[in-house]
């Protein structure tokens, strides 16, 4: 999504507030690492949504990311 970032990270989970927010305290603990991450919160309701438009970024991140960890019982992608 962001051309300068080295990594776009999805995390899936019940997130309260506005993405901003959401972001803040993960960005915190993403800072020690060298490396640029562009950072998406959403929760199952906004993939169910935007996962129904063909050509969004959620439907690419899905059909092409990678899954790094899913905790057990989840069955948000």
């Amino acid at each position: 999504d962001n051309p300068d970032s080295d990594l776009d990270l999805l995390l899936i989970g019940d997130f309260r507030g506005s993405p901003y927010l959401r972001a803040r305290e993960v960005r915190e603990l993403l800072r020690r690492y060298p490396i640029r991450i562009d950072l998406h919160l959403v929760t199952p309701e906004e993939v169910a949504g935007e996962s129904r438009k063909p050509h969004g970024f959620l439907s690419s991140v899905l059909a092409s990311g990678r899954i790094l960890y899913k905790k057990a019982g989840k069955g948000y992608c």
